[in-house]
């Protein structure tokens, strides 16, 4: 009963998550065929996503990774707490 439940919840309640992709270690140093990098992702996971037909991509966001930035603020805190 509790089963058939949560499925019927799911299956109502759509949200983001259950319309989006995460890629990763996309490589940082390409060249963008459109002169935009999303548009070059956005036109290829519209065109390779499934195998059998096209979706509609609405956005994509990138992310980048900050363990440098985040390294480098660390290091400056302590700088400044010395003082």
């Amino acid at each position: 009963m509790q089963r058939e439940l949560d499925t019927k919840c799911d299956a109502e309640d759509i949200a983001a998550n259950d319309y989006t992709l995460i890629i990763k270690k996309i490589p940082i140093d390409y060249e963008a065929l459109n002169d935009d990098y999303d548009d070059d992702l956005k036109e290829f996971i519209e065109e390779h996503a499934l195998d059998d037909k096209q979706i509609e991509v609405e956005s994509v966001t990138l992310c980048y990774s900050l363990k440098e930035i985040n390294i480098l603020e660390k290091k400056k805190m302590k700088l400044i707490r010395k003082k």
